[in-house]
C-alpha cells in the first residue's frame, strides 16, 4: 500500500518556519522536482528565520516556501538503515535571528524519483490550464493499478510533485521510531 506523506505541525509549540529560505531561491535549487540535482550545492547552506526561540524542533520541520523536506539526522539515519537510497541530502545550518541560536543536524532532502500514478478517469481532480497532467486541486484520488515492486520506497507524484508517496513499511518504521513532523493519508482519503 502507498501512503501520502506530508509535513505536519504536531502542536502549537512546534516550530513553524514562516519565511521562504532565500538561499534556495537564490541558488535556484528545486527540491520537489523528483530529479537528481547535479549542480554544485554550497557546502555552507544556511536557513535564516525569525521565530520564537523557545519553539520545539520536530524531526521534519515544516517551512512555508520550502520545496523539499527539511529533515533531522534522526530521519536520515532511519532512511539509511532501511536502505532508502533515492534521496540526496544537503546539510543546512538553521539560524534563528531572533534568538541568536544556530542549529545543526538538519538537511534539505531531495527525493529522487517521480512517477505518474493517478488514475485520471476515476479521480475527482482539476488539471492545470498551463501544464497538462499537473493537478491543481484534488477532491478524491484514485491510484492506477500498480505493482509496488515497480516503485522505490519513497517518491514524488508526477501529477502533483509536492506530494510524496511512501510504501507501508517506511510509514510503519517512521511511526514506530517516534519521528515527529509527518502525517500519512490514504490516497483515496486525500484532498487539498
Amino acid at each position: 500500500m502507498l501512503w501520502i506523506m506530508e509535513a505536519k505541525i504536531e502542536s502549537e509549540n512546534h516550530l513553524l518556519i514562516s519565511n521562504a529560505p532565500t538561499m534556495l531561491i537564490d541558488s535556484g535549487l528545486h527540491l520537489n522536482s523528483g530529479e537528481v540535482i547535479y549542480e554544485k550545492v554550497p557546502a555552507d547552506l544556511e536557513y535564516r528565520f525569525s521565530e520564537d526561540p523557545s519553539d520545539i524542533l520536530q524531526d521534519n520541520l515544516y517551512g512555508n516556501g520550502v520545496s523539499g523536506l527539511l529533515v533531522s539526522k534522526k530521519i536520515r539515519s532511519l532512511f539509511d538503515s532501511l536502505e532508502v537510497d533515492n534521496i540526496q541530502y544537503f546539510p543546512v545550518k538553521l539560524i534563528n535571528e531572533d534568538g541568536g541560536m544556530e542549529i545543526e543536524g538538519y538537511s534539505f532532502a531531495n527525493i529522487v524519483g517521480i512517477y505518474s500514478v493517478v488514475d485520471m478517469t476515476k479521480s475527482d481532480v482539476e488539471e492545470s490550464d498551463v501544464r497538462e497532467g499537473l493537478l491543481t486541486e484534488i477532491n478524491s484520488l484514485v491510484l492506477k493499478d500498480f505493482d509496488e515492486d515497480d516503485y522505490p520506497t519513497v517518491f514524488r507524484m508526477k501529477e502533483k510533485p509536492r506530494l510524496v508517496l511512501v510504501k507501508d513499511d517506511l510509514k510503519r518504521a517512521i511511526e514506530n521510531s517516534g519521528i515527529t513532523g509527518f502525517e500519512f493519508q490514504k490516497p483515496e482519503e486525500y484532498s487539498n
